[in-house]
């Protein structure tokens, strides 16, 4: 059978990238797969599915079994000329294309396959149709029918599914594998481990107080690491993003200086060649932005699939969720609540991390006070919906920028201190501690709001 195309040589109802990942985990960590019920014949990639099928095999046939074993199978049936040993070697040894949570990433294969089966029966049944079978009809009707109760609800989770989760995550530890990702912020790693894949950090702050800045800050030491990150850009224009990238990667360029003219010829010529000796950086930095015109939901999911498909990204920052176009501005709260729902969901069938950056609005106390999360603008299901929150604001227009961790799933609450800055460039550097003094006034502080948001 000759598969359909697309205009843009994508198959419908395909997701070859999460079957590739599929495959490599079965073969990588194959434990993780076992119990879930995927055939060969869910699987649209003629390679994968070949690969897949001697896997299923060998576990039937042999208690443990390796990478040889499954080059041999391969060539008992024949297989190997179609799959490729180079292609099957990339797959072997591709650690990073792994999934730990694969209920998602099962079940998501699973509908799919179940689409193109749809689509196939659908087909089938209006060529019998304009035929005048009416009998081969009623045949590939009575089946799309069956087709259609199957496979698209949101999967179930066993009290051994779930067993299995831990056991694969225990022993990816034994790998070396991280279950979080570090964002390289000394303090949020200490206290809230890292980024968790598939769930959401939420920057909280008022207009100009720098979610922006951290946002890039976290994108860039996560992709200092080899991880791939991209940015979501709803606000800045990349020419701005770009020259507090310069500044983070050189450690000499003000971006500030750049738009206030402050900068002679000569300091200008000397930038230039500053950024020509570090392009060797940029060049290893795996950090992607992608401006999103419209800001509409449908636009924003598929910017964020290009980047998880085309680019990897690992982690995704949204900047800023406020400015996400909605057409029913009566229902704004509800529409904003579903686009980032919609784009945590995406991130989470693909193991990514979510940053979502989010204005505040000011209370009667004015913006020079800590802020609780029920200052959320247009919406606070965002408190709800997020694994982790970092608040930052000012006490004074002058003072340094305050910041702490007001939500965590995965470690503690309550930590916060100073944003260290940059000396040179102005540009937030990390998260730092307090002294005693400011460790005890904020403390008293936050006991004292915190009924706000507990």
């Amino acid at each position: 059978m000759t598969i359909a195309m697309t205009t843009n040589n994508q198959i419908p109802c395909t997701d070859l990238d999460l079957e590739r990942r599929f495959v490599a985990t079965k073969i990588n960590a194959g434990n993780l797969i076992a119990g879930h019920d995927i055939s060969p014949d869910d699987l649209c990639s003629p390679k994968l599915n070949e690969i897949y099928r001697a896997c299923i095999y060998l576990d039937a046939n042999l208690d443990k079994w390796g990478y040889e074993d499954l080059v041999s199978e391969l060539e008992k049936t024949k297989a190997i000329e179609k799959v490729g040993k180079d292609y099957l070697m990339n797959l072997a040894t591709s650690s990073n294309e792994i999934v730990l949570n694969v209920k998602p990433m099962t079940a998501r294969l699973k509908t799919l396959a179940n689409a193109r089966r749809k689509r196939d029966k659908m087909q089938t049944a209006i060529a019998a149709l304009e035929s005048a079978d009416y009998e081969t009809a009623d045949k590939e009707i009575i089946a799309l029918s069956e087709l259609s109760t199957i496979g698209d609800a949101s999967p179930i989770y066993s009290a051994v599914d779930l067993a299995h989760e831990t056991q694969a995550a225990l022993e990816s530890m034994l790998t070396g594998k991280s279950l979080v990702i570090k964002t390289g912020l000394r303090m949020f790693d200490r206290f809230a481990g890292g980024l968790f894949p598939g769930g959401m950090l939420l920057i909280a702050t008022y207009p100009n107080i720098g979610k922006s800045q951290l946002a890039l800050l976290i994108c860039r030491k996560v992709a200092e690491t080899g991880l791939p990150t991209g940015i979501l850009s709803l606000e800045d224009p990349p020419i701005l993003t770009g020259s507090r990238l310069a500044s983070h990667v050189t450690g000499l360029l003000s971006s500030k200086g750049m738009f206030t003219g402050d900068y002679s010829a000569e300091r200008v010529m000397d930038m230039i060649d500053t950024l020509k000796d570090s392009m060797p950086a940029f060049r290893a930095l795996p950090i992607y932005l992608t401006q999103c015109g419209s800001h509409t939901t449908p636009e924003i999911l598929d910017s964020a699939t290009k980047l998880i498909k085309e680019r990897g990204c690992k982690v995704i920052a949204l900047d800023y969720a406020q400015s996400i176009q909605i057409g029913d501005k009566a229902k704004r709260h509800e529409a904003l609540s579903s686009a980032v729902g919609q784009l945590k969901a995406l991130c989470a069938r693909h193991s990514v991390a979510l940053i979502c950056c989010s204005q505040l609005t000011a209370n009667e106390g004015g913006i020079y006070r800590e802020p609780s999360p029920n200052q959320l603008r247009d919406t606070r299901d965002l408190w709800q919906m997020t694994e982790q929150m970092l608040m930052l604001w000012k006490t004074l227009v002058e003072s340094p920028t305050m910041w702490r961790l007001t939500k965590s799933k995965i470690g503690n609450v309550g930590i916060g201190g100073i944003v260290k800055i940059n000396t040179v460039t102005g540009m937030f550097d990390d998260l730092g501690d307090k002294s005693n003094d400011q460790r005890e006034e904020t403390g008293r502080h936050y006991h004292e709001t915190k009924n706000d948001y507990d």
